[in-house]
């Protein structure tokens, strides 16, 4: 789970911008700004932001989430394919692939 790293009151916020941006930008904190100690922004690196709006996309579409899904299952289940078995496929946009059935619910890393 993500985690505030830093609370900044609004008004430290204002006078140091340039230098949070620069600490957001090295470290890949999050930053809430305050307003009377009360948490009412939050800064983030641009890396975590686009890594968040990829997150929300993945979790938007359905057979993505029924694939995490039926992997995280295979995991819990077992049906793992050792890494010295491990068989190199190639696929084209043409042709059909048959899986072991060791592994019906495969996560492919391009």
């Amino acid at each position: 789970m993500h985690t505030i790293e830093t609370y900044v009151p609004i008004t430290q916020a204002k006078a140091k911008l340039l230098d949070i941006v620069r600490q957001l930008s090295d470290t890949n904190d999050t930053i809430a700004i305050t307003n009377n100690g009360v948490p009412e922004a939050v800064m983030l690196s641009m890396k975590k932001f686009e890594g968040f709006l990829e997150t929300i996309d993945i979790l938007a579409d359905p057979e993505i989430l029924k694939q995490l899904r039926g992997s995280a299952a295979d995991i819990k289940e077992g049906k793992l394919i050792d890494l010295d078995e491990q068989v190199v496929i190639m696929v084209s946009v043409t042709s059909a692939v048959s899986l072991p059935s060791a592994c019906p619910n495969p996560i492919f890393i391009i």
